[in-house]
């Protein structure tokens, strides 16, 4: 899997991967007793709203299932948000037009 953004460090790796959802995808299949990368290419291939429970042991839509809550997931996306203009303003760094 090629990144889009050059990094210096295998946690920054990491964490790309991590962001992208492939990473816990496959841990999350790992951790409930089944091939990772099986699960993540049958996730990769199948309509854009399923993902694979691991309490089910079933592909299925994770939203109407109550795996995924949306609320939280904006709440969750709009906190990281303000971690980052936080970092950004006490590193006294500015991001905008020229």
């Amino acid at each position: 899997m090629s990144l889009p953004l050059r990094t210096s460090s295998a946690d920054e790796k990491l964490a790309l991967t991590s962001y992208k959802g492939i990473r816990p995808a496959s841990l999350i299949a790992q951790n409930a007793g089944v091939e990772g990368e099986v699960v993540v290419e049958k996730v990769k291939d199948a309509e854009w709203e399923i993902g694979y429970n691991a309490m089910t042991d079933k592909y299925e839509n994770l939203v109407e299932a109550g795996v995924i809550d949306p609320a939280k997931e904006f709440l969750s996306a709009f906190e990281m948000n303000i971690d980052a203009e936080g970092w950004l303003l006490m590193e006294k760094v500015s991001v905008g037009p020229r």
